[in-house]
């Protein structure tokens, strides 16, 4: 009774746990000043409009945009991290109840055998403790053998459970690390793609003007050669829109790196809290009421 009263009370606390990160990633965020917003909105027009942006200009935004993030997520973090410390005051507090109950149920109804311990402690002993577990005497332990197969089933399934808890610890305290490497990878791929594109539709159009110069030199018509300067005109305002374009595809990628990298910085505190709390748990979860 006491066995499954534990595990429902470890249920409960691991589904508290996933319901605080859920709300707490689900909720609503808003970010950056009127000022930050109208500078890149500035920054953008002239990108599209062919306008040289001075190395300046984008470390003035770059700086800002990077301060304004971490300024923001810091604040969420820290008020993350006081609801993670009140949930883990009241799951100490759950589990001590659940404790001082168990130990009076036990001097309720348990009598021990030999003045000391209980069949079942002797049993668990000897589970615990042996290499290779053999059935105990039933006169001695007061157990039969689907009771120690059951305990051979729980002493397992704790040791599942804490390795699960273990690999999630290991998550939440290296999540910063783990983010940062999927972003840098994640970026430089989003990078390359992006210089793949953008050159395939520079070589596109460099290739359409080239067949239109073959055909120009194969007629010799006279009439073509004002249509002539006018298709490298053409052809050259459309090279530097593309290129443009294609610069402003580069400053939105590097601005959203940028942004990312800030915010994983200070969520990653909140990472560490949610590690403490889970270590917390691999302790308790091979624990028995005593």
């Amino acid at each position: 009774m006491a066995d499954n009263e534990f595990k429902l009370l470890q249920r409960s606390i691991h589904n508290q746990r996933y319901q605080m990160e859920l709300t707490l990633e689900s909720a609503p965020r808003e970010v950056y000043s009127n000022q930050l917003m109208e500078a890149m909105r500035r920054e953008e027009m002239a990108m599209r409009d062919g306008v040289k942006i001075t190395p300046e200009m984008s470390k003035s935004i770059d700086d800002a945009l990077r301060s304004e993030t971490r300024v923001f997520f810091h604040k969420i973090a820290s008020d993350n991290i006081r609801r993670w410390a009140n949930l883990q005051v009241k799951i100490d507090n759950e589990y001590a109840r659940f404790y001082q109950g168990s130990r009076a149920r036990k001097r309720d109804s348990e009598m021990p055998n030999d003045g000391s311990r209980t069949g079942k402690d002797i049993a668990i002993a000897a589970v615990t403790t042996a290499s290779t577990i053999s059935e105990p005497n039933s006169t001695e332990t007061g157990l039969n053998t689907d009771s120690v197969n059951q305990i051979k089933k729980d002493l397992s399934e704790a040791d599942l459970n804490a390795e699960i808890l273990r690999l999630e610890e290991d998550y939440n305290r290296q999540w910063l690390t783990y983010e940062q490497g999927n972003l840098r990878t994640a970026f430089a791929s989003q990078m390359e793609r992006v210089e793949t594109e953008w050159t395939s539709h520079e070589q596109n159009l460099t290739d359409d003007f080239n067949k239109k110069k073959i055909s120009e030199k194969i007629g010799h018509n006279r009439q073509k050669e004002g249509s002539k300067s006018l298709s490298q005109k053409q052809f050259t305002q459309n090279l530097e829109h593309l290129q443009a374009q294609k610069a402003a595809s580069h400053r939105w990628m590097i601005r959203q790196e940028i942004r990312l990298t800030a915010q994983a910085i200070e969520l990653g505190i909140e990472r560490s809290k949610i590690a403490d709390l889970i270590a917390g748990e691999i302790g308790r979860v091979k624990e028995r009421p005593k």
